[in-house]
């Protein structure tokens, strides 16, 4: 495996990967070793990539005909020393830590424990990715990872990912006490300076906004240390924290809250108990909230409105949008738009559907749109408000539509018989008084031609989406979120499909 400066587009199918036998494995491992460390964004550095991306995915859907990935004790070392010699800046070594969790033996998990408390992945996400398969098994020798794992309390980007993994296990009665219950006054002055920095950032957050955008790794590093250190301290009992515990329930960020003040409540505080009732009826918290109330038993404070149905797929789309891959923030108003009950594609039985209208006042104006919560949920960039409801329903359903008949082609991939049709389709939107058509892509639903174009009709530019027998038309008008050509092919697959379903 030769190790290039620059990229390439074409890297060698490592496909094969999930059929090797274990002194396959055990070479492959060993040739990546020997040629390690790669330069970043080498050919060599993606192609290994892709190999540790296969092996890792293997550990993870092991099956009858997919045998698990074989770890014996020389794969192991291996694994281990591959593991260092690739460096922390290396993008893809945690895939080696993921292979170590899913292998689940005791000696798997020593190992684990080392490398990761003393050489974490460089990034909390990547940690978080390790774990994850440790929080799916359901037996393995905890002491193989405790008291070890504990030691990467000092690695920011690791300690929320340790906690959070030791509170599972407590949660889940595989440990008859907590793993850090030794920890306790350490971690209680640890959860003081992370809220007071908290606290600080809050009452002074810096005006410049490429200042601000460096440091929200670090508040966001911060919150998710907080919430798993208050879940930490509210197992472990002890009734010194409780100070910290208050200082937490004062910070605006409502998440944090939660958890300080469910930690609270689990120490006798009433108070808290009261003020953990309260944030049920924001739905950015109702879902933890909710979880809390049960495992409490207080669920019977909670006002029933906030535990319906309708509460809370309400909080998933709220959730949902404060995700950093959406806006990173819950929206300032959240409200129901319509709700029904009807068959949707991938489900037998029909499901109630939800719309909510949301909206955010951010520095540059206000923003809104229409979400859908109940058979999943999920919000379009393109602006639904002016949609009929059978639209925007019809929308989220084409954009979850998943069919072997069912797909979109580029212009350039097209066959003769598909240029022919998509010329005859052109021609149907002329015919039609469209002008400036220009086409975008080609889908086939079902056998059926669709031509989705931009074009101009009575000096109005907008989307068109034509088959043999219907054109359906969506002016742009002065929208700054136009529906484009792939929001208007959603619109007429989740049309068609929930027309056939709801006949």
């Amino acid at each position: 495996m030769r190790d290039h400066s620059h990229g390439s587009d074409s890297l060698p199918d490592t496909g094969w990967i999930a059929h090797t036998d274990a002194a396959e494995v055990l070479e492959l491992l060993a040739g990546i070793s020997a040629l390690a460390p790669f330069t970043s964004g080498s050919d060599g550095e993606k192609l290994v990539g892709q190999v540790l991306t296969h092996l890792a995915w293997r550990s993870a859907t092991a099956s009858v005909a997919d045998p698990p990935l074989p770890i014996d004790a020389e794969t192991r070392n291996e694994l281990f020393h591959l593991y260092r010699r690739m460096g922390s800046d290396n993008s893809s070594r945690h895939h080696l830590l993921s292979i170590l969790a899913h292998g689940g033996t005791a000696d798997d998990l020593r190992c684990f424990a080392e490398l990761i408390s003393s050489d974490p992945p460089s990034t909390s996400s990547a940690a978080a990715t390790v774990f994850f398969p440790l929080t799916v098994r359901r037996e393995f020798d905890v002491s193989a990872l405790f008291p070890k794992l504990l030691d990467g309390l000092q690695h920011v980007q690791l300690a929320a990912a340790i906690l959070d993994l030791a509170n599972f296990l407590t949660r889940q009665g595989m440990t008859s006490q907590h793993p850090a219950a030794g920890h306790k006054e350490s971690l209680t002055e640890l959860l003081g300076t992370v809220v007071g920095q908290l606290g600080r950032w809050e009452e002074n957050p810096p005006n410049d906004v490429e200042i601000w955008q460096r440091a929200c790794g670090q508040v966001n590093e911060g919150i998710a240390l907080a919430v798993s250190l208050c879940d930490t301290l509210s197992f472990i009992g002890d009734s010194a924290s409780i100070g910290k515990l208050n200082q937490a329930v004062e910070l605006g960020h409502r998440r944090v809250r939660v958890e300080a003040a469910a930690a609270l409540s689990r120490l006798g505080d009433e108070h808290a108990t009261t003020e953990l009732v309260r944030l049920a009826s924001e739905p950015i918290t109702r879902l933890r909230v909710l979880a809390y109330a049960d495992e409490l038993d207080i669920s019977s404070k909670i006002d029933p409105q906030f535990m319906t149905e309708q509460a809370r797929v309400e909080a998933e789309l709220a959730c949902f949008l404060a995700e950093p891959t959406q806006f990173g923030i819950p929206p300032q108003h959240i409200e129901l738009a319509d709700q029904r009950n009807q068959y949707w594609p991938g489900y037998e039985e029909p499901v109630e559907c939800y719309l909510f209208r949301y909206e955010y006042l951010l520095p540059q104006g206000q923003y809104s749109n229409i979400g859908i919560a109940g058979p999943y949920v999920h919000a379009l960039t393109a602006d639904l408000a002016d949609l009929p409801v059978e639209n925007i329903y019809a929308a989220y359903a084409g954009v979850q539509a998943e069919h072997e008949e069912i797909c979109e082609l580029e212009l350039d991939q097209l066959s003769r018989q598909q240029q022919s049709e998509c010329r005859h389709l052109r021609q149907l939107l002329e015919d039609a008084g469209y002008d400036q058509i220009k086409a975008n892509m080609l889908g086939i639903f079902f056998g059926e031609p669709v031509l989705m174009a931009t074009a101009s009709k009575d000096h109005c530019l907008g989307t068109v989406v034509a088959d043999r027998l219907n054109l359906y038309w969506y002016p742009h008008g002065s929208k700054t979120r136009p529906l484009w050509a792939a929001d208007a092919y959603a619109i007429y697959k989740g049309r068609n499909m929930l027309e056939m379903f709801n006949f």
